[in-house]
């Protein structure tokens, strides 16, 4: 394959997620979109839009490509000795202590919704979102429990709450629109076109409005602060976890849709989510926002070229 062709293949993915992105920092930037705009329509994409693509995707999806066990049982075990790793490191490198638990979170914690989920979509279509629908449930489950349980670990005034932390898990938007989906697609149930449409339609806001608030939730004067160990945490990010997973996948034998999902979905960026999270611990919420954004602008580069070595070697 021409290095011409590979490469309008690989900007045909990640090109219209990240000019999506860096628009979204644009408008911002000049003014277009506020806090206000940001905050209500990441809300109106995690606790409607998204549900809704969800369930309408699995509704249509052959469930037995979505929910692919080969893929949830590597991405939760990927996922666990990767947090696993950095904790160690950051216990070795992570200065001063209370900053531990969020390089950590800021290293391993993808932003598998907005992100992830569009590399996905773009690469694989419709056969993709079944199989991210799936990966994006194992996500909020596991990434929502490690990430409370190390920064909980060094704050003081986070304490993790196991009853509440379940309850607060099932009634997570993402995993009822799953669970939903699936009923639909075995009971067999269907809406009529107009209606299915109209769904289709309103689901079909996410990615586009998810990604320009990605982009407009970036404080790029908080990379002033914090800049070395931020740019660890968003190396580790961008380019270790991912790096090193796929070529430990690739021996493993696995390739094709599985493989493409699976490093998509770990080299997407540090998910902004992370800030919330660290503010909530009352801990270093600078370090955070600096990780988010050295990562989510990183990956402008980081992601097209990985994708573009596992392309032009056959693996995906």
């Amino acid at each position: 394959m021409q290095f011409s062709e590979l490469f309008s293949q690989v900007l045909n993915v990640t090109g219209p997620v990240f000019v999506l992105v860096l628009l979204g920092l644009v408008l911002r930037r000049t003014k277009l979109i506020n806090e206000v705009f940001v905050q209500q329509a990441s809300n109106l994409v995690f606790r409607a839009t998204m549900p809704v693509m969800i369930a309408v995707g699995l509704m249509k999806t052959d469930i037995s490509t979505a929910f692919d066990v080969q893929a949830g049982i590597l991405f939760t075990l990927f996922s666990v000795v990767s947090f696993g790793l950095i904790w160690g490191w950051a216990r070795l490198r992570v200065e001063p202590r209370a900053d531990r638990g969020v390089y950590v979170q800021g290293a391993f914690r993808h932003n598998c919704g907005m992100v992830g989920l569009a590399l996905v979509v773009n690469q694989y279509g419709e056969a993709g979102l079944g199989i991210a629908s799936f990966l994006l449930a194992l996500h909020a489950f596991i990434f929502n429990i490690m990430s409370i349980f190390v920064l909980s670990y060094y704050s003081a005034s986070l304490k993790l709450k196991p009853v509440q932390f379940t309850l607060d898990i099932f009634k997570n938007p993402l995993i009822l629109s799953v669970i939903v989906g699936i009923a639909l697609n075995l009971l067999g149930i269907r809406f009529s076109p107009w209606v299915e449409t109209s769904l289709t339609s309103f689901g079909s806001l996410t990615l586009t409005l998810g990604l320009i608030c990605v982009g407009a939730s970036l404080s790029l004067s908080s990379v002033r602060v914090s800049g070395g160990v931020a740019l660890s945490a968003a190396l580790v990010k961008l380019v270790w976890i991912p790096g090193i997973s796929a070529m430990v996948l690739i021996l493993m034998g696995v390739e094709g849709m599985v493989l493409g999902a699976l490093v998509l979905f770990m080299a997407s960026p540090t998910a902004a989510a992370s800030v919330v999270m660290v503010r909530a611990a009352q801990s270093n919420h600078g370090l955070a926002a600096t990780i988010v954004v050295l990562a989510t602008l990183g990956s402008v580069l980081t992601v097209p070229t990985g994708l573009m070595v596992l392309k032009y070697f056959g693996y995906v």
